[in-house]
């Protein structure tokens, strides 16, 4: 069972990778007054988690500063991995929510990360994210996972034509 937190709001958000393409870990920080947690997640999960913020943020009034030369920090060992990502708007206090929670085959006690996102967070997060999977090896064309120099068993051809680049 991992640990739980709550954050109502965030000092600092940033999702950064350790390691050379093809073997990187991807990395989600939060800081809130002083205490920082940090969560293991996928590509394909921020890949998700930009475009659905970048989906809430089209529908609301245009953000104000963006936060700017945000990297992540020691400690980098992940409290958890990532499994299931919730957003939400809340109109009352105008804020992004997000919720991770931890990849355990019992849902009962996996630990769960709850922050409160200002615009301005999550519209950074929206960007860096998008940098940071283009910054990795290209999509499949046919399916839309990773390729390298190798190409790869692809789902679409059965595993016949792997596809390079």
């Amino acid at each position: 069972m991992g640990a739980s937190y709550e954050f109502p709001r965030v000092d600092k958000i940033v999702v950064g990778a350790i390691g050379e393409p093809g073997a990187r870990q991807f990395l989600l920080q939060c800081s809130y007054l002083g205490d920082l947690v940090t969560i293991k997640v996928e590509k394909v999960q921020i890949s998700s988690l930009v475009e659905y913020l970048t989906g809430i943020l089209e529908r609301l009034d245009r953000p104000g500063h963006v936060p700017e030369d945000v990297s992540l920090e020691e400690p980098m060992a992940p409290i958890w991995a990532a499994s299931q990502i919730a957003i939400g708007y809340s109109a009352s206090t105008d804020t992004i929510d997000v919720e991770f929670t931890e990849m355990l085959d019992d849902e009962e006690s996996a630990g769960r990360f709850r922050c409160s996102l200002t615009k301005e967070q999550a519209a950074y997060l929206s960007i860096e994210g998008t940098r940071l999977v283009r910054s990795g090896r290209p999509p499949c064309p046919l399916c839309g996972y990773p390729l390298d120099n190798r190409g790869h068993v692809c789902p679409k051809t059965n595993g016949n034509s792997a596809p390079f680049i």
